[in-house]
């Protein structure tokens, strides 16, 4: 299946803490099925990518998708700070 057991373990916490225990029951395939619609979206894709866990993982593309993200996070947090940046003047 190729998914981190980090991301499992996140995954059976949060479909049970939604659906109860048919959630934790079906944890993997509703996270997988997440995964799966995160590869064909253009802008998820990197972070699917990182979600997965690949012993023979291409480097390149591991460390490719790590820029993207952390680009994706600067972008966001820098919307927050400088947002508070304006409501304190």
């Amino acid at each position: 299946m190729k998914i981190s057991p980090v991301i499992v373990f996140i995954g059976l916490f949060v479909w049970d803490y939604l659906l109860g225990g048919i959630g934790a029951i079906l944890a993997v395939s509703m996270t997988m099925l997440v995964l799966i619609i995160m590869e064909n979206f253009e802008g998820t894709q990197p972070l699917a990518m990182l979600m997965h866990y690949t012993g023979e993982a291409k480097n390149e593309e591991y460390q490719e998708a790590v820029a993207k993200v952390k680009q994706l996070w600067n972008k966001t947090r820098g919307a927050f700070v400088s947002n508070k940046d304006e409501s304190d003047q």
